[in-house]
């Protein structure tokens, strides 16, 4: 069974690309377009869909507003050229944001989340983002970090050190299972030992991003995705 897509977007060339890319995907299929946040609360109320591929910064309703007013809950991916407002769009429960232009191995990743997304599963807010915090030990007491608390994670042997303004963590666990996991249009990889949330970046320099006044290193190999999200 095909999933029904509504693209809402302002933007006409943004309705085209995102057809365009559903269209590849055997398991999706449009079920309509709409120009507004207002029209798409009309088009949602008369027709069921499955996935809402919503542009954020609308005249009359924005995208995060319109969120609020549903009475039930499609998958959402978020479309927009703004990145600031990633954390908040999370935290409506969304499944991913894609920052335009949109490339469509980035669409295809973030479709996939929602083909893959495990029924009845402990994980499934975790896979969805509806969770907007890690869970680490410090001492014998767990405690919650919100994302958006976290400066950058540092791969340090088999462990990872989390770091806020405030204080640094250590925990037994993967650079891989945190990049999965955290919102990536917030949090970025710029090597091999550093994952950053880009919203602390203080300075950017050739080869070094400075964090709270700490230079990480800029790995040669990420340079290139660097540029594609800051």
């Amino acid at each position: 069974m095909k999933l029904k897509c509504l693209i809402i977007d302002d933007e006409p060339l943004a309705h085209e690309v995102l057809e365009g890319y559903i269209a590849k995907v055997n398991q999706l299929e449009i079920a309509g377009h709409c120009y507004s946040a207002v029209e798409a609360v009309n088009f949602i109320n008369q027709t069921k869909v499955d996935v809402l591929f919503l542009d954020i910064n609308m005249p009359e309703l924005s995208g995060i507003e319109m969120l609020e007013t549903l009475s039930y809950s499609p998958k959402v991916i978020l479309t927009t050229a703004y990145s600031e407002f990633a954390l908040e769009g999370f935290e409506q429960g969304v499944v991913d944001y894609l920052m335009k232009p949109i490339r469509f191995s980035r669409f295809l990743k973030a479709v996939n989340r929602i083909i893959t997304l495990p029924k009845g599963n402990a994980d499934k807010d975790i896979v969805s983002n509806k969770v907007n915090f890690i869970e680490v030990k410090d001492g014998s007491l767990k405690t919650k970090i919100r994302y958006d608390d976290i400066q950058y994670i540092q791969a340090y042997g088999n462990y990872l050190k989390v770091f806020t303004k405030e204080k640094m963590y250590m925990i037994s666990d993967t650079m891989k299972k945190y990049e999965t996991i955290l919102p990536n249009a917030v949090f970025i990889r710029i090597h091999k030992s550093y994952l950053i949330n880009k919203n602390k970046i203080e300075k950017m320099l050739r080869n070094k991003i400075i964090i709270n006044s700490k230079e990480l290193p800029v790995g040669n190999s990420y340079k290139r995705v660097i540029e594609l999200f800051l």
